[in-house]
């Protein structure tokens, strides 16, 4: 409760200033994203130290910014610098995961490998079709977001489409 109410109130705050104050607002019309994510960051620790869930209240603030002026230029921007950056964490994590490799390489065992083989191959996408089913998708769409999760649906979408 206190995540959502802390969420909405962030996201009102910064869509008016970012909207509504000054109308030619400089931080509105900078190509940065980095004053969203700022706020993102501000309003999960802000609702952390009030004993609110701070990851919801990053979301709700999101979702209220994003109704504040969804077709104001600032929402393109803050996409695409979203992307960037998320791009950008991947290549970290995939560094660092590489590095750990050599650790973890002792302690892999046939049996742990065909584990993990079958919970992305077999388990994962097995769950994914039974939570889909009675959808209105096609068995391909199902079947693509079952495999590839989260990132499965835009793959559907765009496979949709072809």
């Amino acid at each position: 409760m206190i995540g959502t109410l802390a969420g909405f109130v962030a996201g009102w705050l910064l869509g008016k200033v970012l909207f509504a104050l000054p109308r030619n607002n400089p931080l509105a019309t900078t190509s940065s994203g980095v004053i969203a994510f700022a706020a993102v960051l501000l309003t999960y620790g802000a609702t952390e130290l009030i004993e609110g869930y701070g990851l919801i209240a990053a979301f709700a603030m999101g979702l209220i910014l994003r109704r504040g002026e969804s077709d104001h230029d600032y929402h393109t921007r803050l996409h695409s610098f979203s992307e960037a950056l998320e791009h950008a964490l991947t290549a970290i994590l995939l560094v660092l995961l590489g590095g750990a490799l050599p650790v973890l390489w002792p302690y892999l065992d046939w049996p742990h490998a065909l584990l993990g083989c079958a919970l992305i191959f077999l388990i994962r996408p097995a769950t994914g079709m039974v939570s889909l089913f009675g959808s209105d998708l096609s068995l391909r769409q199902r079947a693509i977001i079952s495999f590839y999760g989260c990132a499965g649906w835009a793959r559907s979408i765009i496979s949709f489409m072809l």
